[in-house]
């Protein structure tokens, strides 16, 4: 986020360098960096609030182990047109993460259809992980009754 005193050029200069500085360091021990565009409708002054501004951010660095964790949820409220974003950028992909919009509580719940979303991935080839990131609106077992409606691979625990 970028502070009130400073301005977001001096802000987005320093996440540039510094993940310069991340990608360097972690790609000798093979590990992926990753950064994650939040909607800036919730997080005014984030630096990151679109796909198209963590891609910038990521072929600025020049760095191969940088990658974007992409969430649906986010890119909903920013973009829209999820699946069209999904076939267009799946490569730069490095983590998948959902929510229902608006609101973000589980998928089911609102206006993003995953039964169409989710085989988009499968379609583009993405083979990472899934993830569940959502503000649950009952209690969370019963959150869960959506994922045999779109479930198209079995999971393993990590």
């Amino acid at each position: 986020m970028a502070r009130p005193d400073r301005d977001a050029a001096y802000a987005r200069a320093t996440l540039l360098k510094n993940a310069r500085y991340a990608a360097r360091a972690l790609d000798t021990v093979g590990v992926t960096l990753l950064v994650e565009p939040l909607n800036r409708i919730e997080t005014p002054g984030f630096i990151v609030g679109s796909t198209a501004e963590g891609l910038g951010l990521i072929a600025e660095t020049g760095a191969r182990n940088f990658k974007l964790q992409h969430d649906v949820y986010h890119a909903q409220r920013t973009e829209g047109n999820v699946i069209a974003t999904i076939r267009a950028h799946s490569a730069t992909f490095g983590h998948v993460q959902i929510a229902d919009s608006p609101g973000r509580n589980e998928p089911g719940t609102g206006e993003l259809t995953y039964e169409r979303i989710l085989p988009v991935l499968d379609e583009v080839g993405y083979g990472g992980w899934v993830g569940l990131e959502y503000r649950p609106s009952k209690p969370v077992p019963d959150t869960f009754a959506w994922i045999g409606t779109v479930r198209t691979h079995e999971v393993a625990a990590p």
